[in-house]
């Protein structure tokens, strides 16, 4: 779950809170009532305060990346690829390349204070096959996940790098240094 959901889950239950104390007001039971409105609204008040200014703004760092990607064993991006695309939410890059087996696409998707999910999409023209690699990064609300997929059917990690050896991307995909300080 992405941490913004949780926020308008809470969000949601404190207004059913808040609905609560108006029905126990209109049944002349105003103190507990009117306690229940009063906190309910500071809550979400103070709750959608601190998701609306919350610091989803970054600086963009091809160093730091590499790093995140590396800690995790996920592909990196190699040589022939480019920043397309670059802002708060989202970063993906693509590649120039017009060779039949690439690695085509990744993209970072950002959750409020954090990546939430990294997608790499690997194509062989020739095969008309695509792998693809799908993690989700983990944190008090969710667990770490990887899902890889050749033209959407599931298999394992190894299975998928052993098909990036096979196409001749795996020494690209994972062993990339730009050193970059």
């Amino acid at each position: 779950m992405k941490t913004e959901t949780f926020f308008w889950i809470i969000i949601g239950i404190f207004g059913l809170i808040a609905f609560l104390g108006l029905i126990l007001i209109l049944q002349d039971k105003e103190k507990t009532g009117k306690k229940l409105v009063k906190l309910s609204g500071f809550f979400i008040v103070f709750i959608f305060f601190f998701f609306i200014n919350a610091p989803r703004t970054r600086y963009y760092s091809l160093y730091s990346e590499q790093k995140f990607w590396k800690e995790y064993g996920l592909p990196q991006i190699d040589s022939c690829m480019y920043l397309d695309y670059l802002n708060k939410d989202k970063i993906s890059y693509l590649s120039w390349c017009k060779d039949s087996v690439l690695h085509f696409r990744k993209s970072i998707e950002y959750d409020i204070f954090d990546i939430y999910s990294i997608e790499d999409v690997f194509m062989n023209r020739k095969e008309s096959k695509t792998l693809t690699y799908y993690f989700i990064k983990p944190n008090i609300l969710r667990d770490s996940s990887l899902i890889v997929t050749i033209n959407n059917d599931t298999i394992s990690k190894m299975e998928g790098d052993l098909i990036l050896k096979d196409w001749r991307l795996y020494r690209r995909a994972y062993h990339v240094n730009f050193n970059i300080y």
